[in-house]
């Protein structure tokens, strides 16, 4: 994720990271819910790791964080590009219909981080307004 999220600042693409930008003190939940609202792009990156705990039934915030990225997509016009789903590793598919649709893209190579980095400045220019820099939520 850290190779991604230096990718994407390389290219001019703004990133929060929970595990770079949460402050000692922040109350995070309230804090990424806010953040993932306020995000041009969500970038949801599925590790083979999760897969294991989604196997095992084991609670990840990630799943929350998703669910609140693909809540959404409700109020966006159809056909909007904002939830990007990435994945590092060996990952089966996710048991979000929602995501059924969404081209995924392998990340673990620089080629397919370029490709996610380019993915996201050409949907920023589609609907670019002013001179606001391009913002993606990691997560």
């Amino acid at each position: 994720v850290n190779d991604l999220r230096d990718v994407l600042q390389r290219r001019g693409i703004t990133v929060w990271q929970d595990k770079q930008n949460l402050r000692v003190g922040q109350y995070w939940d309230n804090l990424i819910a806010r953040i993932i609202g306020d995000a041009d792009f969500f970038v949801f990156v599925q590790t083979d790791r999760m897969d294991e705990r989604d196997r095992k039934h084991l609670k990840g915030v990630y799943n929350r964080e998703l669910k609140r990225a693909i809540k959404l997509l409700e109020d966006l016009p159809g056909f909007t590009e904002f939830l990007f789903h990435v994945t590092v590793g060996e990952c089966g598919p996710r048991p979000e219909p929602e995501l059924e649709s969404v081209h995924r893209i392998a990340v673990d190579s620089e080629a397919g981080r370029e490709q996610l980095a380019q993915a996201i400045l050409d949907a920023y220019q589609e609907v670019a307004v002013g001179s606001r820099s391009a913002a993606a939520a990691a997560g």
